[in-house]
């Protein structure tokens, strides 16, 4: 249920330090209401690829929205995937106008004679369906890949730590996920496949049906944003039940944190 790339964006806007301070909200967080609370967390952050106009710039594989600001680029192969999925429905033209296949582009045959790829992305009908399991208000504005619930079995660390006027916990559960629809990992090989075809490498082990319905213990840092005063996910390490994390999200993050020179 991780999503590493939105844990990465938050902490980067936090490392801005928000102007409205914290103190507005309690950092107040019992062990007993941690579990409940990293659940919330996880279950309201799904993969969601963009929908709408895109452009592709063919050469440096970078993706943009029509205004210029870049997306993340593993989009575009997880876009590739939901439409050989069915799940969404992709328009796709190169800078002379000229189509190009959604099966050509998913088996790596992008033509480099252009320069830029014009895509219009809309959620198809089944789509929509997986988008409204995540159960969130805007499930049908926006396109999310629903992979199921987690739910924490205990909690082993919670931890309050202020950086500037920011306030937040590193917490440690044990947990597993349940509810994982039948299409999340045909979905995550077809990304795996088309990112492959282009040389491209995706970290989908955190996504997994057979990950994340296996018992898990997770390490997380969590800021509590000023503005709604809720708990949000700024890092997380994620590994099956007795094995060793392979990544240091968390510690990473902490260290950025503290290299700012905002530790309290």
């Amino acid at each position: 249920m991780t999503v590493h790339r939105l844990a990465a964006v938050a902490l980067a806007a936090a490392l801005g330090f928000s102007a409205v301070p914290a103190l507005a909200c309690s950092a107040d967080l019992a062990d007993d209401a941690v579990g409940a609370t990293y659940a919330d967390v996880q279950n309201g952050t799904f993969l969601a690829p963009p929908l709408g106009d895109l452009v592709l710039d063919v050469h440096g594989m970078k993706l943009y929205n029509r205004d210029a600001s870049q997306q993340w680029p593993d989009f575009f192969f997880y876009i590739g995937a939901a439409a050989h999925a069915g799940l969404l429905a992709v328009e796709a033209r190169y800078d002379d106008g000229t189509s190009a296949s959604i099966d050509d582009l998913f088996a790596g045959q992008i033509d480099k004679k252009h320069a830029l790829l014009a895509l219009r992305v809309t959620p198809t009908a089944l789509g929509m369906a997986l988008s409204r399991r995540t159960g969130l208000p805007d499930a049908d504005q926006a396109f999310y890949i629903y992979n199921g619930k987690m739910v924490v079995d205990g909690v082993d660390g919670n931890e309050l730590k202020h950086f500037g006027t920011d306030d937040y916990r590193v917490v440690t559960v044990h947990d597993h996920v349940v509810d994982v629809p039948d299409q999340v990992d045909p979905f995550l090989q077809d990304a795996w496949d088309m990112a492959k075809s282009y040389d491209y490498k995706l970290d989908l082990q955190a996504w997994s049906g057979a990950h994340v319905m296996k018992p898990r213990h997770e390490t997380a840092l969590l800021r509590l944003d000023p503005k709604s005063c809720k708990w949000q996910l700024a890092a997380v390490d994620a590994a099956p039940a007795g094995e060793k994390f392979t990544t240091h999200s968390v510690d990473d993050a902490l260290s950025q944190l503290q290299n700012s020179g905002q530790e309290l």
